[in-house]
């Protein structure tokens, strides 16, 4: 029998039959039993298929609460996958764990214990504490938290964000949105969306999307300053866009401009949130009145440049700087200021080692490069008296730090 605030964990996978498993025992192995768990697999090797059949099998076997495997009878790209995947969900609330994620064990009823103490039931609870675990050291590294909980406007957590500032303070942009990765959403403004627009996720990035969509429809959005979610592996759409560019990501979406609206054509996440941003814009009437900061996305796309160059990317990094220069050169004088003076903040926090870890990435040594620097800390924390819990695997490290949920 469901309990009120029942939550619905949905789960899409493609190909990563190894990782997900992590996924959906950790969301197996919640203290919480009001919640059911949806997994959706597209993958299109037979081993990965066996191996999530195999992870549901087992979570059906261990856990009381339902747990479903779905597959569609078609190839979908990403934003038709979580519509599947997410179509049938029966919860109060919906989260989308994402199969490189992991759920600490008393996430739902953390979850289910924050909104019955709200005032009213809030649209959108949202975490954006980083956590994650490394398996070459098998250690898990969290962000500082402070357990926090507060209530803001729908409207003012999207000004913020259309405000394009997180260059400023070296925090990831895409994290200050509710992206059903990182959050709650629940099911009147799912509903809402749509009742209006005939599904929830859209192209190009579903995660992007929605959140500009449901951000519209919501009242209000609750931040809780605690870590739900441990990240794990190095498969990540959003990191390996980063990096490597938007090419192999866009292979899905054939015949669709991923630089639509964009001022620059530049292959970066920047764009890609400007373009969903602007399409969603299009078609939903109470986006009208936002716009993105110009200002703050020049910024923010030399930036991701920046980053590009620090992670050792083989993309041409100076045709992108020119691009840049060349957009930034059409605007007004004052913003040109505000942008120059930017970029000097920019240049006074650069490594000196962008050339180092271009090397090591072209040669396919920048992860073990990363780990090795890990494990240098972990020997010298041990030697100086701070050791380092080590976990066999990443579900043995939420458990391990589940007390973060409850603190």
């Amino acid at each position: 029998m469901k309990g009120p605030n029942f939550i619905s964990v949905v789960i899409p996978t493609h190909n990563r039959g190894k990782l997900v498993r992590f996924a959906i025992e950790s969301a197996a192995s919640q203290t919480d039993e009001n919640m059911e768990i949806i997994v959706s697999d597209t993958s299109t090797r037979v081993e990965d298929q066996l191996q999530v059949r195999e992870a549901v099998e087992k979570a059906k076997l261990n856990s009381s609460v339902s747990v479903s495997l779905v597959r569609p009878d078609k190839r979908l790209n990403m934003a038709d996958h979580w519509e599947f995947a997410a179509k049938g969900f029966t919860g109060d609330y919906l989260a989308i764990l994402c199969d490189h994620y992991a759920l600490r064990p008393s996430a739902v009823s953390t979850w289910r214990e924050i909104i019955g103490n709200s005032a009213s039931s809030p649209d959108i609870v949202m975490s954006n504490v980083r956590s994650g675990y490394s398996s070459v050291t098998r250690t898990e590294r969290t962000a500082s938290f402070t357990g926090e909980i507060v209530s803001r406007s729908a409207q003012d957590v999207l000004r913020d964000f259309l405000k394009f500032d997180a260059w400023n303070d070296d925090s990831m942009l895409a994290t200050n949105l509710p992206r059903g990765m990182n959050c709650l959403y629940s099911r009147r403004i799912c509903d809402a969306v749509r009742d209006q627009h005939g599904k929830l996720f859209h192209e190009i990035s579903p995660d992007y999307t929605s959140s500009f969509l449901l951000l519209a429809h919501a009242l209000d959005v609750l931040l809780v300053d605690k870590p739900f979610y441990c990240t794990f592996g190095s498969q990540s759409n959003g990191r390996n866009s980063v990096v490597n560019g938007m090419e192999k990501f866009l292979e899905n979406y054939p015949g669709v401009d991923p630089f639509q609206d964009c001022p620059t054509r530049i292959h970066a996440v920047q764009n890609t949130l400007y373009r969903d941003f602007y399409a969603m814009k299009r078609v939903e009437p109470k986006l009208g009145d936002y716009r993105i900061d110009t200002v703050g996305y020049c910024l923010s796309l030399y930036r991701e440049i920046i980053v590009k160059e620090f992670h050792g990317s083989g993309l041409d990094t100076k045709d992108m700087k020119a691009e840049w220069h060349h957009y930034v050169g059409t605007l007004d004088s004052e913003s040109r200021q505000r942008i120059d003076h930017g970029v000097e903040v920019l240049a006074a926090r650069r490594k000196k080692n962008t050339l180092v870890r271009k090397v090591l990435f072209k040669l396919g040594l920048f992860e073990k490069s990363r780990d090795v620097y890990r494990e240098a800390r972990i020997r010298i924390g041990n030697a100086t008296g701070r050791p380092q819990l080590r976990y066999e695997n990443v579900v043995n490290a939420v458990a391990g730090t589940d007390s973060y949920l409850k603190d």
